[in-house]
Formats: structure tokens, sequence, C-alpha cells
């Protein structure tokens, strides 16, 4: 028998690739009866080694078609592979539940294939990376499970010099491509490891990822046709999937790219493209800015990827719900009376998770999901339509108004009941005069006193024109912002021991600590910059505080924790410059420490007032924040926004909660980098001083000229009009846009009173 002469050095060999094989003693604990039970290879003996190739050759073996199709399948002959997902085809012997180990030391098979693929410009390269002819087939499983062990990085070329010489050496050995076209050309590293080298790729002018993508089949199609309404349709066996991605302002020329764990029972043909997720548009027999009235259909067309299989979408007319219903080949069908007469925009978001990736080892910052989003303006137009829904209404606003506009004068009835049971808290009826109608509810229960028990409840409007309205709002019982107050101010240190890190910490300590501290705290100053009295702007605006996470505070948790849960002194954050891999914050080289958004969430809600936790503001500079599935760990934890308790801008604008808002970023963002328009270095902190800073200040940032009353989506604006650069980081302007500094329009704010806001 074959294992018998050869088996116990095959074990050894396992037992030498600590990183493979580390945990394989809790596998084979099913099939050891050795006292050295539950000891991992690196553990036994070579005696023990020996007994357990005795036991093992005594096993029964499964033949291949008795075996299961799906279990961890471990290789006897290669040791270096990763499990595989499903029955490879030879017998195997059974040491666990679900675990396998194969019997194939005898079988051989050739080195990696590989060639280098030129390409005319805007189709990348290709590469194909695969075993030879194989003595069995393989099982036929999905790219995504074919690829899944794959991992991707880019690699820092010096940093590879001063530490990994080998891979260094491996990067220089492709030398200088004289192509002017791109090209992708590949090297094997060291086994199940290849290096990627791209040239000539141009990224300056677009705003889509570079992205590698991979498929086992060279003329697979890169794209196919999406459909929402039959999403099984979308599936397939096979397809192009995005391996790994470098934001567009990241690429360089040459690149060197480095994926391992390998395949190397299926072929692996790789391509460069730009890929920013799907391609979504909106059409129909309707032309944009169109007049439309009742009923319109539209048809959304979507291409994405080819291996693409879990699209997510969504619908909304200007950020407020639609009311729709969903056909064959994506037709839309919207009710538009459900919404106010004028221009408005539908917009159809679509996601997906086209990374391959092993989702019990995530890649950390990484953009694992993608969107996209396609619109058309329309201008709707009806006699009569519902005006203002005012869904999230608080119970502490009093009184809700849900407001219908008329086109005459006519009877008109209302019930608002809940949809638990039915029954009917509230009753109108009447004669209306033509024009607006609201429909006043105190939020309680039919008895006009007790607290209304629900959380949702429907209103039932008929006007005898005829039309009705059926609709099920919400009630916002999650809390009411904070009490203005001060700012809480914090940033993340790199290693001062480095030239790059300490350039960042110097311009933070000055920006953040310095000049923004020393704004808020000397607010009041009646000769100072702003010269703000609290009648102008607030009471307790000047209880600011920045507390560094540096060499003198080294946990991140416990300075967030402490600004968080000071409810009575901070209504609003701002996080300057920090590490951040989309689901959490800090864990940075120098300082590890990190936290997450349900953490954040935590401290916010932990206070004495607790229906007043949410934030007024929040500015979070770091990467990848607003990537709704890198920051919410694949729906493990909340968006950021909500963790600071930040209500979508669509249901701020059409309800009376109170308002707030913030700053996140989808992309990457740079903590240095040079400003395109002045060629000055830049450090984030000095951006996040100018985003508060106008905020603070407004237009005419003098002593004497300070205005508290413009709008965060002005300060924004202003603050990309001054680093254009900040929209390779794709800022997300989170909750409602024109929020003020000034405390005092909170209340006019809430029932969407803009008249005192300045947008410019």
């Amino acid at each position: 028998m074959l294992l018998g002469l050869i088996g116990i050095e095959s074990i050894k060999k396992m037992k030498s690739n600590s990183v493979r094989w580390r945990g394989l003693g809790v596998v084979l604990l099913g099939l050891l009866t050795l006292s050295a039970k539950g000891q991992t290879l690196q553990q036994m003996s070579d005696g023990q080694l020996s007994a357990f190739v005795d036991q093992l050759q005594s096993t029964p073996q499964l033949a291949p078609s008795t075996a299961p199709k799906v279990g961890n399948f471990y290789s006897l002959a290669h040791p270096e592979w990763p499990p595989l997902p499903s029955n490879p085809g030879v017998p195997v012997w059974q040491i666990s539940t679900d675990s396998f180990l194969l019997d194939d030391a005898g079988v051989s098979s050739d080195g990696m294939r590989m060639m280098t693929l030129n390409s005319p410009p805007g189709f990348g390269g290709g590469v194909e990376a695969g075993p030879a002819d194989s003595p069995y087939s393989p099982p036929d499983i999905s790219n995504y499970a074919k690829f899944m062990a794959q991992a991707f990085s880019v690699i820092d070329t010096n940093d590879a010099a001063a530490n990994d010489p080998a891979l260094y050496n491996a990067c220089v050995a492709f030398g200088v491509e004289t192509n002017v076209f791109p090209v992708l050309q590949i090297a094997q590293y060291k086994p199940g490891c290849l290096v990627l080298k791209a040239s000539h790729f141009d990224y300056s002018s677009e705003s889509r990822d570079l992205a590698v993508v991979v498929c086992d089949k060279l003329d697979t199609p890169l794209y196919k046709s999406m459909d929402l309404f039959a999403p099984a349709i979308n599936i397939q066996n096979g397809g192009w999937l995005v391996q790994g991605s470098v934001p567009s302002w990241q690429v360089t020329d040459p690149m060197y790219l480095v994926v391992s764990n390998i395949s190397t029972v299926y072929n692996a043909f790789f391509r460069v493209i730009p890929y920013g997720g799907p391609v979504v548009s909106l059409v129909g027999t309707n032309n944009p800015y169109d007049t439309v009235s009742n009923s319109v259909t539209l048809q959304a067309q979507v291409r994405d990827l080819s291996g693409v299989t879990n699209e997510g979408w969504a619908i909304n007319i200007d950020g407020a719900a639609a009311r729709y219903s969903l056909g064959s080949n994506n037709s839309f069908t919207f009710e538009t009376k459900y919404n106010p007469d004028g221009v408005a925009n539908i917009y159809l978001n679509v996601k997906n998770q086209a990374r391959i990736f092993d989702p019990t080892n995530p890649p950390d910052n990484a953009k694992i999901f993608f969107s996209a989003s396609g619109t058309i303006p329309l201008d709707f137009e009806n006699p009569q339509f519902l005006a203002f829904a005012s869904d999230w209404c608080p119970p502490e606003a009093g009184t809700n108004y849900i407001y219908y506009y008329l086109a005459k004068d006519q009877p008109i009835a209302c019930t608002i009941s809940s949809p638990v049971d039915g029954r009917v808290v509230a009753r109108y009826s009447g004669n209306a005069p033509a024009g607006y109608v609201a429909i006043p509810w105190n939020m309680t229960e039919a008895d006009g006193v007790t607290a209304y028990s629900n959380d949702t409840y429907v209103v039932a409007f008929t006007a005898f024109d005829p039309d009705t309205w059926v609709s099920t709002n919400s009630l916002d019982k999650g809390g009411n912002i904070r009490l203005p107050g001060g700012c809480f101010l914090t940033y993340e240190w790199e290693d001062p021991s480095t030239p790059t890190g300490s350039f960042l910490n110097d311009h933070a300590d000055t920006a953040i600590a310095g000049n923004l501290l020393y704004l808020y705290q000397d607010i009041y100053d009646p000769w100072g910059f702003t010269e703000y009295y609290p009648w102008e702007c607030g009471y307790d605006r000047n209880l600011a505080l920045c507390r560094p996470y540096n060499a003198a505070y080294k946990s991140f948790q416990g300075i967030m924790a402490y600004g968080m849960t000071n409810s009575d002194t901070f209504s609003e954050l701002t996080i300057a410059q920090a590490h951040g891999s989309g689901a959490s914050i800090g864990g940075g080289p120098y300082l590890p420490d990190k936290f997450y958004s349900l953490d954040l969430q935590k401290w916010t809600s932990f206070c004495t007032t607790p229906h007043n936790w949410r934030l007024r503001k929040a500015c979070i500079f770091t990467c990848y924040n607003a990537d709704l599935g890198l920051s919410t760990g694949y729906g493990a934890y909340p968006s950021w926004p909500a963790a600071c308790g930040i209500r979508d801008t669509g249901f701020q604008q059409t309800s009376l909660t109170y308002k707030n808002c913030g700053l996140f970023f989808v992309s990457g963002l740079p903590q240095g980098y040079q400003n395109a328009e002045t060629s000055v270095w830049q450090a984030s902190a000095d951006v996040a001083e100018f985003v508060d800073q106008a905020w603070v200040c407004g237009k005419n940032q003098w002593p004497g000229a300070c205005d508290p009353t413009y709008s965060f989506e002005f300060a924004v604006r202003a603050t990309m009009g001054l680093y254009p650069d900040l929209a390779k980081a794709v800022p997300a302007l989170a909750g409602y846009p024109l929020c003020v500094y000034d405390a005092w329009q909170d209340e006019a704010l809430r029932n969407l009173d803009t008249s005192g806001v300045k947008t410019r």
C-alpha cells in the first residue's frame, strides 16, 4: 500500500507546516485513540505519528462515489493546501463528522501554468494560473467557492525592500515593461502564491476602482444583466468576481500585487478592469423631466459582473419612501400621488458583495461591498396628492401633522388606527377647502390622553373627488438629539519616530488640539475670532475638550467612552485622524486599541437623559466608515451614522423629528496627501479643522463677520472647494443637510422651517 511507504513522511510534512496544520489535532480527535489524543501534529513525537499512520491504514476508506459532497477535505500529498470545500474524487478517510483526509499521496500533478496577456487600452490584462491535466475531474462548484480561500493585497515595495528581500527581488525580476498598452504580468513567488505586476494603468481621470477580477474561463462574458424581479435567474455556476481592488487615487505605475492561497485544482484567469459596482439606469416611455401623474412605469437596467449572485437593491424618491410595485423585466410601477407635486428624482440603488473572500476571515481595510445608483428626474403633477407624510415623528413633538393637497372644496374622512388589532385611535371628517389640509394627531389612544402604545400606525385618508391614500407610518421613539453643548475632539497618533508619523502628528496637534479646540473654547470671547454671545448660538457651546489617542492616552475605548457618555457636556463629535477598517476605528500599527460602531452606540446612548442621546453633529475622518458592508460588519453592527443617532436624510426631510447631521467617507481616506490645487502637503486633520470651522463661522471668517446660521452642507461644499482631493474618499453627508451650528434653530428645523438657514 502506497501509504505504508510514504505516509509517515507525508504526515511529517503536515507537521512541519505550522500555519496550515496548527489545529489539526482537533480534526483528528475522531480517529486518534492514543495518549496523544487532542494534541496538534506539532506536539506529536515521531513514534506517535507512526502509530497514527498505522491506525489510519487500518481504517476503512470511503470510495469517491460514497464520500459526502461537502466537508473539509485535507490533502495528504499537499499539506500546503487549505481544506478543499467539496469531495475532489479520490478515496478518503473520515477523521471527524465533517472532516476527511484524502488518499492522494500517489496522485501527481504538474506545476502551475502561467502566461501573460497584453491587452488594448481599456481592457486591462489577463493572466491564467491553474493546474495542468489532472488524473481526476474536480467537482463543479461555483467560482466563489473555488477561489474563496485566495487572498489579495498590494505590495509596498519600499517596505519589501527593507523587510522582505525575497519578495522585493520577485518584484524586480519582472524587469521594465516597454509595452505602451496596459499589461498584467504574473510570476510564482512561493507555492500557492502569485505576484502580479500591473503596468500602464492610468486611473488619473477615473473615479472607479482598479479591480483585479478572476474567473475560471477566459471566454466568460465580463458582465451580465441582472433580474431584480426574479433574482434566482442571476445565479450561475461561474463568472467574473473581484479578487481585490485599489482606489483610483492609489493606482501607481507600475504596481505590484500578490494573490495567495491559489487553488491548485482549478484554472484561474485574472483581468484588470475599472469597476465601481453595478451599472444602473432607469428608462421607459418617459424622458427626464417629463410630466407624469397617477401611475407611471419605468424599467430598470442593471448590469454587473457575471459571477455576482447576491445583488441587493432599494428605491426612493428624493430620499423619501416610494410607493411602487415591481414586475417582470425589472419594471417599476410608481404611484405618484403619494409624493408632493413638482420635480422629483427617482433613485434606484443597487449593491453587491462582488469580492470573493473567506467569510470566517474577512480582509481588513478592503472594499467588499460595491454599490451604484441610477436616477431619473420627473415632474410629478396630480390635482390631489399626499403633501407631507410626517413619518418618524417623535412623541416629544406633542402633535404630529400630516398634510394632503386637495384640488377643490370637498368632504373628507380620515382614520388613524393600529396595524396590530385595527383599533381606531382618531377620526376626522367634514368639508375641507381646496388647498393644503392638515390632519393633527397628538399621538394618543382614543381617549386623547393615554400615550399611543404601538410603534406604527395606519393613516387612511379619503377625499370624495374621489381619492384615497392609505399609509403606514412609524413613531420615532429612539430619542431626541442631545441638548446643545460642546464638541468632543479626538484623533489617533501615528508612530512619531517615522517622518510620516511625525508630520501627521504635528499637523493634528496644531489643527485639532490647538486651533479647533481654541475656536470652540473661545466661542464667547467678545474680542476673539467669533465674538458670539449665548443668545446667538446657544448656551454651553464653549465646553469643548480634546483628548487625542497618543502616547499619553493609550486607550481609544477609554477616551471615547469618556467623551460620549458625557451627554450633558458634549453634543457633537469630531474624530479628525484615525485608522479605520470600516467596521472599526483605531488599531493602527503604533497604537493597537480600537472600537466598533456598536461600542459607540452604547456610549452615546448611556446618558442621564435616556431620550436625549443622539449627537447633533458628527465628523469622522476614517476610511470606509460609510461603506455599508464594511462599516456594519456585514450586518453585525449598526452603521456609524446610526451609532451617532443620525437618522436617514429621507425621513429627516419628511418628518417632524429633531434634526442632526454628520460627515463620513465611503472609500479610503488618505491621512496625508499633496493638495492637487496648491501642491502643498496636507493632513486630514487640516481638512477636519476646516469643516468644523466653516460650520461654526460661516462664509465670512473674520472677527465681527462670523455667522453660525450657515448649513452643514455649505461647510462640506466649502471644504471640498479648498481640498478637492477629498472627493477621492467619496464623502457622504448623513442626516439633515440644513443643520446649523446655531442651537436656537433646533425647534424651527424640527418643523422644517429653514427660513433662518444660509446655504451660500
